[in-house]
């Protein structure tokens, strides 16, 4: 718009009488300092208030003139030693060297092979100072057009018109202050255009004054790529769907990041497919032919089925006269085959109970169980548990038998010993009577859930490596209730031997875990963990202690294992595993029904 001002202007002025030449000339002079300013900084404000990002590929191959005089054309002549005539040019660090009538003047580009374009104005018009013809221009593309200038004589100083195939697209109108550099940038968009000729002229055509320098010259793609990772998605547990879309603005090809990868079956593509289990954020990086890049993200919420399973507040094998809490996944409405449509109920009758569970009125899902009513019986156990000289040790009495013993069983007396020597009772442990290397300690309680006691112990330096802690003696107040008992075991870990050293695999974990499916009837799943190597077996045995049947007998090394049993033979009923290796025994529950 300035441009178009001035040039009004001047065609109105220079085609008037004297009078309005001279008033023109004075009404331009006044205000010479506030056009300057406008032309010098509309377009850069007008441009970089878009927040343009420019692509990092540089068109011009010598913007910075490092490479001497090459890499652009110019109606001026090359001089190397003379910038006294009119139409001469020369590439240099300091004019005044080269022409002592300049000022001293810096190149714009710091550094030891800082160069610059210097140029003494021609006193003809339309030539060129500098020019370049780029090609491979991507079509309907913006691009940014910019460079810096400084006067070098203080007289006429030069006004810069920028063209593009021949069409003015700006100005850079320099002022007498010498060695200060300036810059303008300029926008362009490419239409159906593939090569650009930029040329820069001088349309001040004065011989006494008008030596310039210019440096720094770029020509660089605007960057359009956007990212589009497409909408948020929410999907049931277990489905899959596509996210992400071409972009619609940008230069391909298009390069593709997904993070994360999990769940994706390609994480460099434009459109994936997400399988995943939980709710997850997804960022997308797309990098397009111009190195531009563009990020964008999606969140995939998955509407879970927690994990498809009733829980109980005990196991589903009741005692007579006692009842069970089934309680359904977290969901938005239940149906259970009782007609109830509350969350959790209570039963007291053997059966099969199923419920209908609708999360968010998008996923369903139908779940059962089965509950069984036994004859009241209870196995007692102690744990076995290992622990380093000096820690705390923790040894549980609970009832395994049945699964969940919350049949108003009532009060309790027990008994147990132990070697002393490497067990301190703390805590709320009480003290007991001791009877040579062993201490007997008798407890009273009420029974109020599967867990009836935790013996507590400091683990110290004693005359043993391992103690059995015998349940010597339990019984419940209700002389109806038949009761058996597992005692326990306590070992000390990390032990110096002599004359040999006793090896532990720090990274495995002794373990035995619930075998799954339980109850079960055909097969079972067993997963273990070992510290030790030797002869280890898993063995099944029924609540009077007799050894049912021998599942594995092998030599294993420590670490985890994984194993399947077909036990479709075994009668209805409740049983133990047991998995013994050289020095540990590990004890679960299970229960067979057909």
């Amino acid at each position: 718009m300035i441009e178009f001002i001035i040039k009004i202007c001047r065609e109105y002025f220079y085609t008037k009488s004297n009078e309005n030449a001279i008033f023109g000339l004075k009404l331009l002079t006044r205000f010479k300092s506030v056009f300057v300013f406008l032309i010098l900084f509309f377009p850069a404000l007008n441009l970089y208030s878009q927040n343009y990002i420019l692509s990092p590929y540089e068109n011009i191959i010598n913007g910075d003139f490092s490479q001497g005089n090459r890499g652009f054309f110019t109606d001026y002549f090359y001089s190397a030693t003379d910038l006294t005539l009119e139409g001469n040019y020369t590439i240099t660090s300091k004019p005044k060297a080269i022409y002592d009538s300049l000022a001293d003047c810096s190149d714009h580009t710091p550094g030891s092979d800082s160069l610059m374009l210097v140029l003494n104005g021609y006193v003809f018009t339309d030539i060129v100072c500098w020019g370049d013809t780029i090609r491979n221009i991507i079509p309907n593309n913006d691009y940014v057009f910019s460079f810096w200038a400084q006067s070098c004589y203080h007289k006429d100083p030069a006004n810069l018109e920028v063209r593009i195939n021949g069409n003015i697209i700006g100005y850079l109108y320099l002022t007498a202050a010498v060695c200060r550099w300036d810059s303008v940038a300029f926008i362009w968009n490419s239409g159906a255009i593939r090569t650009a000729v930029i040329t820069i002229i001088d349309t001040v055509t004065k011989a006494g004054g008008n030596d310039f320098a210019i440096d720094d010259i770029s020509f660089r793609a605007v960057c359009s790529v956007q990212a589009d990772a497409g909408p948020d998605l929410v999907l049931c547990e277990g489905q899959t769907a596509q996210i992400g879309r071409i972009p619609s603005k940008g230069v391909p090809p298009f390069q593709y990041s997904w993070q994360p990868s999990a769940g994706l079956n390609n994480p460099n593509i434009a459109t994936p497919t997400v399988s995943v289990n939980d709710t997850t954020t997804y960022y997308l990086t797309v990098t397009d032919s111009l190195n531009c890049v563009s990020n964008d993200t999606v969140e995939v919420k998955i509407i879970p089925f927690p994990n498809r399973l009733i829980t109980t507040d005990k196991p589903t094998t009741i005692c007579a006269c006692d009842s069970v809490q089934l309680t359904a996944p977290l969901g938005d409405s239940y149906l259970w085959t009782t007609g109830d449509t509350t969350r959790s109920i209570y039963v007291n009758q053997q059966g099969n109970y199923s419920v209908k569970v609708n999360n968010n009125n998008l996923c369903y899902v139908d779940i059962d169980t089965t509950v069984n009513v036994l004859n009241t019986s209870t196995v007692i156990q102690l744990d076995t548990v290992y622990a380093n000289i000096g820690e705390k040790v923790v040894v549980p009495m609970h009832i395994i038998s049945p699964l969940e013993p919350n049949c108003s069983l009532g009060q309790y007396d027990a008994a147990i010993s132990y070697n002393k020597s490497i067990l301190v009772p703390t805590g709320n442990t009480p003290k007991g009577t001791i009877n040579g290397d062993y201490e007997v300690i008798n407890v009273s309680d009420k029974a109020t859930g599967r867990q009836l006691m935790n013996f507590e112990f400091i683990a110290v330096l004693g005359n043993t490596e391992c103690t059995d802690i015998n349940l010597m003696n339990f019984k419940w107040n209700c002389g109806q209730i038949k009761v058996d008992t597992i005692s326990g075991r306590f070992c000390l870990k990390n032990l110096c031997k002599s004359p040999n050293v006793r090896l532990f695999d720090d990274k495995s974990i002794l373990y035995l875990r619930q075998a799954r499916p339980n109850p079960a009837s055909v097969d079972i799943k067993v997963d273990f963990g070992l510290i030790e190597e030797g002869e280890t077996t898993l063995e099944i045995y029924n609540f009077f202690g007799q050894k049912i049947s021998e599942l594995f007998d092998e030599n294993l090394k420590p670490g985890q294992y994984f194993k399947e049993f077909n036990i479709e033979n075994f009668q209805s009923g409740s049983y133990i595993l047991k998995l013994q290796t050289p020095n540990n025994s590990l004890y679960k529950t299970l229960q067979i029904i057909h």
